[in-house]
This record gives C-alpha cells, sequence and structure tokens, in this order.
C-alpha cells in the first residue's frame, strides 16, 4: 500500500536511522577475523604508527575492523570539541572552533560514543525537516538517492555537522514556507555552530544583488539584505561576545584562530594536495560533475536577470535554489583562495549539508532541456578520464558511488523502474560498506573524513 503524503517524511527519516543501524552491524561483523578475511580486499585496515617527532605513518593491515568505544572516537575534531567541552576554550587555537555544539554535549552529560549517537537522531530530524520542504513532491527517490550519497558517515562522528545540518534545514523550511521566526531561529543558531557564518553574508549579498537585477528596487534590497543578514550577524556577535568572556586574546579571535588550521588569504596553488584517497576519490569528481554546471547556472541566471523587463523577484523556491548553488559554490572558491591548495575538508563541507540535499532532490522534480543532458554527459565522459587511475584501488572506491549515483541524478528519466530500483539497492548496498569501512578509518585515527 502506498503511503500517504503527511506519512512520508516520518517513514523515510526513520529508515535512515535503519540505514545506520546496518551500518553499526556491518561494523560488528567486521570484527570477526573469518568475515573480515573474506572481504579484506575491498574493506583494508590500517596500523597507525608516530616517530618521535609525532609524525604519523599509516600502513595497511590485515586485522579486523576495531571495536567501538569512546575513547577511540575522541579523534581529529572530535577531540578539539571534546576539548573546550572539558576546558572551556583553555588553548587559543580551539577560538576557530564555534561553540554552540561542545556546549549542547556539554549540556547533554553524554560521552563520545553517545553525542555520536546521539548524531545520527539529529540528522535524522533534520532529514525529515527536508522531506517536509518536498513533502508535495516527496517520493521513494528521494530516500534513496540521499542513501546512495558517500558522506554519511560524517553524521556518526562527534561533529558539528548534524547539529548544523538541522539547523540549516529549519532556515531553509522557513525560507520555503514564509515562517521568517523560523528561518531567523535555524539561521541564528547555524551561525553559532560553524564558522561559515561569513559566508553567509556573502551570500546572501550575492543573491539579493541578483534579485535586485529583477525588481529594479534599491530599497528593497537593502531592507531584504539585512533582514536576511541580521540572524548570521546576530549569531557571530553572540560567538564573539562568548569566546572573548572566556579569555579570547581579540574579539574576533574565531577569525584569528583560523590561521592555526592553514587558512589564510591565498592565491589557488597547483597540484591540489588532500590528506586521503578516500577524500580524493569523491571530491575530484564532485567538482568535476558539479562545480562546473553550477557556475553555468550562475552566469545564466544573471544574464536573464539583465534582460528581466517584468520587474518581478525571484519565487521563494527558485530563491532557495539559487542560495543552495551559490552556498556550494562559494564554499569552493573559499578553500581555493584560502587553503594554498589543500583542497582538505572541502567534500564534508559540500556534501554534509541541506543545501547539497536540496539540488538533488531538486533534480527530480524538473524537467531538463536535452542541452544539459548533453553538457552532463560530456562531463562526466571527462571525470572518468581524469579519475581513470582510481579504479581498481580500495581506497578510491568512492569514485564509484559519486558517479554512479549523479548518473542516475542527471538521467534518472531514461531509466525504467525495473532497471532504476535494483541499481539504487545495488548501489545502497556498497555504500554501507563504504561507509562502514571509512567508520573504521576514524576510529583508528588513520584519517578524517575530509
Amino acid at each position: 500500500m502506498l503511503l500517504k503524503d503527511d506519512r512520508k517524511p516520518l517513514v523515510y527519516s526513520s529508515l535512515i536511522v535503519l540505514y545506520f543501524a546496518l551500518v553499526f552491524v556491518l561494523h560488528i561483523l567486521m570484527q570477526n577475523d573469518r568475515v573480515h578475511y573474506t572481504f579484506r580486499k575491498i574493506l583494508p585496515t590500517y596500523e597507525v604508527s608516530f616517530d618521535e617527532n609525532w609524525s604519523k605513518s599509516v600502513e595497511k593491515s590485515n586485522k579486523p575492523f576495531e571495536k567501538i568505544t569512546s575513547e577511540k572516537m575522541t579523534v581529529w575534531d572530535g577531540s578539539h570539541y571534546d576539548w573546550i567541552k572539558n576546558t572551556n576554550y583553555s588553548r587559543v587555537k580551539d577560538f576557530a572552533y564555534y561553540p554552540l555544539f561542545p556546549y549542547f554535549w556539554k549540556a547533554t552529560h553524554l560521552s563520545t560514543l553517545g553525542i555520536s549517537l546521539l548524531n545520527i537522531f539529529l540528522f535524522a530530524i533534520g532529514m525529515f525537516v527536508m522531506f517536509k520542504i518536498f513533502s508535495d513532491k516527496l517520493t521513494l527517490k528521494h530516500l534513496l538517492v540521499l542513501l546512495c550519497v558517500p558522506y554519511l558517515v560524517i553524521f556518526m562522528m562527534p561533529y558539528s555537522e548534524s547539529l548544523y545540518f538541522l539547523f540549516i534545514a529549519l532556515g531553509l523550511y522557513g525560507m520555503i514556507k514564509e515562517k521568517y521566526w523560523l528561518y531567523f531561529l535555524g539561521f541564528l543558531f547555524a551561525s553559532m555552530t560553524k564558522s561559515s557564518s561569513l559566508l553567509f553574508l556573502i551570500l546572501f549579498f550575492c543573491l539579493e544583488v541578483l534579485n535586485a537585477l529583477n525588481h529594479r528596487d534599491v530599497a528593497l534590497f537593502f531592507k531584504r539584505f539585512l533582514k536576511a543578514v541580521f540572524p548570521v550577524i546576530l549569531g557571530m556577535f553572540l560567538v564573539m561576545t562568548f569566546q572573548y568572556i572566556l579569555g579570547a586574546p581579540s574579539f574576533f579571535q574565531s577569525i584569528i584562530s583560523q590561521k592555526y588550521w592553514g587558512k589564510s588569504l591565498s592565491l589557488p596553488e597547483f597540484p591540489f594536495s588532500f590528506w586521503s584517497n578516500e577524500s580524493r576519490s569523491i571530491t575530484v569528481p564532485f567538482l568535476c560533475l558539479y562545480f562546473l554546471p553550477m557556475l553555468v547556472v550562475i552566469g545564466r541566471e544573471f544574464v536573464l536577470s539583465l534582460k528581466n523587463k517584468s520587474k518581478k523577484r525571484l519565487d521563494n523556491w527558485k530563491y532557495v535554489r539559487l542560495i543552495c548553488i551559490v552556498f556550494l559554490v562559494g564554499n569552493v572558491f573559499t578553500a581555493l583562495f584560502t587553503q594554498h591548495g589543500g583542497l582538505y575538508s572541502l567534500a564534508r563541507y559540500l556534501l554534509a549539508t541541506p543545501f547539497f540535499v536540496f539540488l538533488l532532490f531538486d533534480s527530480f522534480n524538473r524537467q531538463r532541456k536535452n542541452i544539459w543532458q548533453i553538457l552532463y554527459f560530456s562531463i562526466g565522459l571527462i571525470v572518468i578520464f581524469i579519475c581513470k587511475d582510481y579504479f581498481l584501488k580500495a581506497d578510491f572506491f568512492g569514485v564509484y558511488l559519486v558517479l554512479i549515483t549523479s548518473l542516475i541524478v542527471f538521467f534518472y528519466r531514461r531509466f525504467k523502474s525495473e532497471f532504476l530500483y535494483p541499481l539504487f539497492a545495488i548501489i545502497i548496498l556498497l555504500n554501507l560498506f563504504w561507509t562502514s569501512y571509512m567508520f573504521n578509518c576514524f576510529l583508528l585515527d588513520s584519517w578524517i573524513f575530509t
């Protein structure tokens, strides 16, 4: 029996929790020597060691998956959030991390494993909100394509992504439904969770300039821009004030401390570098497949706005779609001009956000002209050539998930259901293995999903 539209968001959100439960089950199975031996070629493990200078060395190992404990999850950014939670910003470099997540964690009194499990439910709630946005257009394909995307592991970690995802989802819902108070709260709390606040200011300025080219009203431009950025500016002010009270050397220490993590204004450097092959296998094909078409869309919208004679502002749905595109493009340019050629963290900054999910879902509800299909197909062939050296290595396995999932997203109307759904099943099964593998890498402290 088909689900009623009002039940779909809750059911689909519950199935997301089930997905993570299956990842844990698979991970536990891989802790058995005999089971892991069967899959060791595609699910390798690693041995991590440090020399006298604390330089990390990572080598492949034949041992089974690690047991899941709080101690093993307090690594990478999780260790910094844990430190802030316990010591109230006792290190200058940690002011680069925004306070809402570590103090939310502190208020829950949960262990590292406990907050990681709670993050799964926070993400599921955020996805419930995203499903509500598409409630009248929601189909099973929306859920299935989400479970194919190789970034879900980040929501199993003691990171701020789940809380951030929930707040941004609420903000986008408020925009679509014209509920400013919900938008205000969503972007206020999001701006206190991650350091993307500055990007939001640029984001809304660009969108309101584009909007102003349509309605040609200067007063309306300033009114809409100030209304959009008010919760963001307030959130940034509260973060800076809170950190200054806790002993930050400067009121702007949250921005200054970014230099401790290798971020400063610079020209792009080539070739690009990554912290892991797993990151490279996701980031490179994603940038080629999505970044270039999004640039084309932004240019096209700018030209159409200049030619617009009706002087009508953008409708809510198109406005949010452009917000999502500009946010993703803005993150790429931010990485290019601040990370000295290092594209570390870019995959999760792009994929683990409601902005990407909105565009992913929206693609199932839009008719594309043949010219776009030709563009996607041409770019896809170029990506396959660029990534040809990745295909036979286990730690580059993510490239298969990105390419095949993108194939469905771009050309799903040309697939018959009797072929499409078995393809979904295969990709989701592969993604379960991939997510379990990446989670184990995190427990081993061998790399970060970045």
